[in-house]
């Protein structure tokens, strides 16, 4: 990572790699064509980035067409706080996203008995 930073203030990557799914799904079982076969295994794009010791956060991106969110990670250079947090409000002012909302969708009640109990 440390080279990519010689040349890049930011690295911007995705999330997660899929939009949000059913609270009745414990994960993706398939992720663009691959199986997954454990919880961690289909969260890849942020359990990489944790190990590497950067300093990463993420920002609501916006919407997908049924009006689910989806965001973006920003990754920054080792010790690189600062910069990381200002480059993400000038992402912040440029998206518009801190002061949008996901479109109004009909509240559905959920409740426990409706949620599968955990496999664990």
């Amino acid at each position: 990572m440390g080279t990519y930073f010689e040349r890049f203030d930011v690295l911007v990557t995705v999330v997660s790699q899929v939009a949000p799914f059913s609270l009745a799904q414990e994960y993706p079982m398939v992720v663009a064509g691959q199986e997954m076969s454990t919880y961690i295994e289909w969260m890849r794009s942020c359990s990489r980035i944790t190990v590497t010791g950067c300093p990463a956060l993420s920002l609501p991106a916006g919407f997908t067409r049924a009006g689910l969110p989806v965001g973006i990670q920003l990754v920054g250079p080792y010790r690189g706080e600062r910069r990381l947090l200002e480059i993400a409000l000038a992402f912040e002012e440029m998206l518009g996203t801190a002061t949008l909302g996901p479109p109004v969708l009909p509240v559905l009640p959920v409740l426990a008995r409706d949620v599968p109990p955990s496999k664990n």
